[in-house]
């Protein structure tokens, strides 16, 4: 593959077939495909195999971070974080950003919180759960 980078698109799209128990054919971003094609695929075809399932199977691809060894494009670089999330302890500063993110979620759906959890593709009932340790819903009496 190192030296045939022109069939890289080709193997994946053999690789990326649906089988015949799923009903679509997961895509792959314009990012992920040059990242493919920007790889120097030290091992073999089967090494690009593996990596296509994986993302098939368990939603991940190393590529990516592999590629670019960047932080993620949202400005969450350790010279963009909030100051009190930098002078925390972990789970603080987890507790802050997941609170801050079930708040983006609930605004971007108009506080409707069955969109707001299905955007975040978490189930209701765990959605709730969240709401209610961030003391984001009210208690019944």
């Amino acid at each position: 593959l190192r030296e045939r980078k022109e069939d890289i698109p080709l193997l994946i799209d053999h690789f990326m077939k649906p089988d015949t128990n799923e009903v679509t054919r997961q895509a792959l971003s314009g990012e992920m495909l040059e990242a493919m094609v920007r790889h120097d695929w030290p091992g073999n075809v089967r090494e690009l195999q593996n990596v296509l399932q994986r993302y098939r199977s368990l939603n991940r691809f190393d590529l990516l971070e592999d590629a670019t060894c960047q932080f993620p494009k949202d400005g969450m670089e350790p010279s963009n974080l909030p100051v009190d999330l930098i002078d925390h302890s972990y789970h603080a500063a987890m507790g802050g950003f997941e609170k801050q993110f079930l708040l983006r979620a609930l605004e971007n759906n108009q506080w409707r919180r069955d969109e707001a959890a299905r955007s975040m593709g978490l189930p209701l009932r765990t959605f709730y759960r969240k709401l209610k340790r961030h003391g984001l819903i009210r208690h019944k009496k």
